[in-house]
Parts: C-alpha cells; sequence; structure tokens
C-alpha cells in the first residue's frame, strides 16, 4: 500500500520582538512558547496549503514539549498561564484560531522518528483519509514547521511513500523530500 504526500516546508527564525501579523487572533501572544509560535507564523504564510481540505490533524515533534516543560519547571512562574501553551495539543490551537478548523486532533512524539512512524501508519490504516501533519521541530536553532497532506486521495500529490524501511529518522526524510524538490 501507498500514500500520496503533498509537502510544505517552513524553516523560521523566531524573532518576538517584532509583532506578528497574526497578533490581533491569537490573544495573549506574546506567551506562546517557541514552537506554538512558529507553528502560527507558518500557518500565517502558507493558508493556501490547507485549501483541499483534510479529515484529520496530526501534530508530530522529535521533541515533543520536553524542552519548553523543562524551562517552566526552573523557572520561577508556577503559575498554568504560563504551563499551559506548552502541551502539544494546545499548541494546535494557533492551527485551529487561525485557520478556523475543528476536527480530530492526534499528538505522536517519538523522537526522530515520529513523522515516519506517523506516515507507516497511515499507509496501513488511515489511507482513506486525507491527513495534515504538522511537524514541529528545531535543528540547530532554526525552527522547521512543515506540512504534509497525506492519503491515497490527496489531490496534487508530490511524493508517494510505501515503506518507513529505507528511511532513517524524520530529518533524512525531509532532506530526501528537499532534494527531490530541487530535482524537479
Amino acid at each position: 500500500m501507498s500514500l500520496n504526500i503533498s509537502y510544505q516546508f517552513n524553516d523560521i527564525t523566531l524573532d518576538k520582538t517584532i509583532t506578528p501579523i497574526w497578533a490581533e487572533q491569537i490573544k495573549r501572544w506574546s506567551q506562546l512558547d517557541e514552537a506554538s509560535f512558529v507553528l502560527a507564523e507558518a500557518v500565517s504564510k502558507n493558508m493556501d496549503f490547507f485549501g483541499e481540505g483534510f479529515d484529520q490533524l496530526v501534530v508530530v515533534s522529535t521533541q515533543g514539549s520536553l524542552h519548553t516543560d523543562r524551562l517552566f519547571v526552573n523557572d520561577v512562574k508556577i503559575s498554568p498561564s504560563n504551563f499551559v501553551h506548552t502541551l502539544p495539543n494546545v499548541r494546535s490551537i494557533v492551527f485551529s484560531v487561525l485557520t478556523k478548523w475543528e476536527g480530530p486532533l492526534f499528538c505522536l512524539s517519538q523522537g526522530t522518528h515520529s513523522l515516519v512512524s506517523f506516515l507507516n501508519e497511515a499507509r496501513l490504516v488511515h489511507q482513506d483519509q486525507k491527513t495534515l501533519v504538522i511537524s514541529l521541530n528545531k535543528l540547530n536553532n532554526i525552527h522547521q514547521c512543515d506540512f504534509y497532506l497525506v492519503g491515497k486521495n490527496c489531490k496534487n500529490s508530490q511524493y508517494t511513500f510505501t515503506s518507513a524501511d529505507q528511511i532513517e529518522s524524520d530529518f533524512t526524510f525531509r532532506s530526501k523530500l528537499m532534494s527531490l524538490r530541487k530535482m524537479n
């Protein structure tokens, strides 16, 4: 079984000193953790990518929210209003607010194989559904917020995923797709 994939990559440099164009839509935007801020920034720049529609949303990350959680624990701010913005399901709220999307949401963090694990599962179990996968990562101080629209019926497919066996990690999969894009 195979899975059609369309994708949009975003490398974002975080700068909270400039008020973002989406600030009026997200209350207390300045309190968002890095991943939530990056997600909002990427969504605002890629609204046209979501036009095909999808049935479910999956947020994946190689790091999960552990880094932000650790910062919260070590900080003197012991307030749920500071902590709540770090949770993966809460991070997705910025997506829902900006796109006005409501529907099933799943979060997955399995280290460097989070995206690849979900794609393999989707190929076997969720292939009849269109799934938007948001992959949030930070590598060498560059924030990556990538969007993958997956399913056997996805239009404008750029890649066909057949198996995770030959893929070392989420990062090597991203690099593979980037090199394929350059070749075309």
